[in-house]
């Protein structure tokens, strides 16, 4: 099995259950994501850029280091959910390919 396809999989399993998924880092609706326009960044609250994390993709379990973007994702009972996820995760959701 080729990479891509591996890669697919793993996505598609991360992403099970979502109707919907969108990347940006404000949606009003969030809990987890800064409200308006004011980011406060001496407090670490903040999702507006691109961050390096340790922390495994929450959506395909990649656990190599790099650059974490926000996903969110709409759930069948219309809930939401807030995801850092790696630009690799981000980049096939929205064009259906690999980097």
């Amino acid at each position: 099995m080729s990479n891509d396809k591996r890669f697919a999989e793993r996505f598609s399993d991360g992403t099970h259950g979502l109707k919907h998924i969108t990347t940006g880092s404000y949606i009003e609706k969030c809990d987890d994501c800064p409200s308006g326009n004011y980011v406060d960044y001496e407090d670490g609250v903040t999702d507006a850029e691109p961050f390096f994390s340790w922390s495994a993709c929450e959506c395909c379990g990649s656990q190599l280091g790099g650059n974490r973007e926000v996903m969110h994702g709409v759930r069948e009972d219309d809930s939401l959910v807030h995801l850092h996820v790696c630009i690799d995760c981000m980049y096939f959701n929205e064009y259906k390919e690999m980097l």
